[in-house]
Parts: C-alpha cells; structure tokens; sequence
C-alpha cells in the first residue's frame, strides 16, 4: 500500500519534517487499524488536526501546567508579573505572554483588555556624585 504510493525508498520519506510522510487516521479518531489510515504529509495531518479540533491549545511548549481557570485569573491580576509566576510556578516569560496576548489567546479573547499590573519600586539608579575632574592639567608626580 505504502509502496505503490511513495515508492521503494518510502522508508527514507518517512519522518518529522514538514515534507515527510506519516500516517494519519481518518478523521483523527479511532484506532490506527488499515481502513482507519492514510498516508500523508506531516503537514497536512496538522491542518487536519485543527479541522478536527484535536490539535493542542494553549503553551506551546509540551508540559502544560496551567488551566483554563488559572490564565483568566493571571490576565485580570493586577499582581506583579515576578508573584504570579511563582504563585502558578511557570515562568516569568510565560506570565508576559499571557497579558500581551501572545498565548491563550482562546481563553483571553472575550475577557477585554488585560489589567496592569501594579508598579513596582522606580527602575532608576540613585545619582552618584562624582568629583570634580580638571581636565588638561598634567597629574604632579
């Protein structure tokens, strides 16, 4: 079956790139019996996937650790960025993404915009006084 489609080198046309083949299910339900597969490229069993509503949502790193619930209560604090992160151990990053909108998106899409978060202390340095410098006068040694 795979042969006649892909040819006798089908093996090396198997893989993880965009290009490569792999063998989806119809529908992307059921078991991965014969009547229920097809063989076809990596990317289309990802556009198949987000027809069927099976892709994953959410971060796109593959530990997921918030839920729904937590990243509304994340987007409408008005907590500092550093205190959510550790309250919901994920990263700082992950929290900034999340109030700009970047990720979970379909979760944060209908709650308006994103609560600011409280200042924190002011990010300037305390002026330093330095002493006065004579310049073009030669150093007496």
């Amino acid at each position: 079956m795979v042969e006649a489609k892909l040819g006798a080198n089908w093996l090396e046309k198997r893989g993880r790139g965009r290009d490569k083949y792999v063998m989806g299910r119809n529908g992307d339900t059921g078991p991965y019996s014969p009547e229920n597969t097809k063989c076809i490229t990596n990317a289309q069993n990802g556009y198949d996937r987000r027809l069927n509503g099976v892709a994953a949502r959410g971060e796109r790193s593959g530990g997921r650790k918030l839920n729904n619930k937590q990243v509304r209560e994340i987007y409408l604090s008005s907590d500092k960025l550093k205190t959510l992160a550790q309250r919901y151990s994920v990263g700082l990053w992950t929290i900034f993404d999340i109030k700009k909108g970047k990720t979970w998106v379909h979760i944060t899409e209908g709650l308006g915009p994103a609560t600011r978060n409280n200042k924190g202390r002011p990010r300037t340095k305390p002026i330093k006084i330095r002493k006065k410098h004579k310049i073009g006068i030669p150093l007496e040694k």
